[in-house]
């Protein structure tokens, strides 16, 4: 059976969780996935008010939409393939034009667009010099998830840098550098066919030094709950995402045990499906009947 591309896997990873995306509330997704089904279902809005914690943002999407990392992520796809001027600034431009308030999306916005959206407007508004990169230091995964787009793109050679000067369209976190190194190189290994473990525990090396502790426990057999509250956490923080997405990735054998347990576990699920559906692609087969769950065509 033929793989789908890294992107589409990207994409179907953040639009499994979305239905119950941002529930920050263990007992309540344990008990609820008994006697329910948690890959790409509607959002559940009673759930949400039920939760100890839960940020119900997306009240007007349905199966097969994206959180707004996977739009971004979608619409730099698509960038990349429809431009011939592919540079940051042109892509930079792109998404405000998206998302700002007169544009096609009308959805919840993360802070990185937020500030993207403040600082065009104040360089339009105060005929301010052009500034590609930006000063905000974010700490989340949408500087590695354009990287899907990128590992399988013919357009572009220069896998890491290029991918950087993107990813620095959003955030000015110098970690990122290693973790898109860490990426291309897990990406590679596992392509090579490098056996799972071992891709993983290579690629370590490349994490920020602060990172890799908990990277290394991540391959441990443990507990999963156990492992969140000593290694990592379930929210949008690096810290928290990356460990868990490695454990994740480590301890389930296919692509859909993998992506029903990130969803049951709550937290910022459609931001790590991205990079866990990415990696898994390479790993397993995503089974036929979630192949076209998305909302559009690719």
């Amino acid at each position: 059976m033929k793989k789908i591309k890294m992107i589409k896997a990207s994409l179907l990873g953040s639009s499994s969780a979305l239905g119950l995306n941002w529930i920050y509330d263990k007992n309540l997704l344990i008990n609820y996935s008994q006697d329910n089904e948690v890959l790409f279902i509607p959002i559940d809005h009673e759930l949400y008010k039920k939760a100890e914690n839960g940020f119900d943002v997306y009240p007007n999407s349905m199966v097969g939409d994206l959180d707004f990392m996977g739009e971004i992520l979608n619409l730099f796809n698509k960038f990349l393939n429809e431009n011939v001027d592919i540079s940051p600034e042109k892509w930079r431009l792109k998404v405000y034009n998206f998302i700002k308030d007169d544009g096609p999306y009308n959805s919840y916005i993360e802070k990185y667009g937020k500030v993207l959206i403040s600082n065009i407007q104040e360089e339009i508004n105060n005929k301010k010099d052009i500034q590609i990169y930006t000063d905000h230091e974010d700490k989340q995964l949408i500087g590695l998830a354009l990287f899907t787009a990128i590992y399988e793109s013919k357009k572009i050679t220069n896998k890491v840098e290029d991918s950087l000067k993107y990813a620095k369209v959003f955030t000015c976190y110098p970690a990122i550098r290693n973790f898109t190194e860490l990426l291309f190189n897990l990406f590679n290994d596992l392509s090579n066919g490098v056996e799972k473990e071992q891709s993983l525990l290579n690629s370590i090396k490349y994490a920020p030094a602060e990172y890799q502790e908990s990277l290394k426990h991540s391959l441990h057999k443990v507990d999963t709950h156990f492992f969140i509250d000593k290694f990592s956490g379930v929210a949008c923080d690096l810290h928290q995402s990356f460990p868990l997405i490695y454990h994740l990735i480590a301890h389930n054998d296919t692509w859909e045990e993998a992506l029903t347990q990130n969803v049951i576990l709550g937290g910022a699920s459609s931001a790590r499906g991205i990079l866990i559906s990415a990696i898994f692609n390479i790993i397993d087969i995503i089974p036929i009947k979630y192949q076209e769950k998305l909302n559009f065509n690719m």
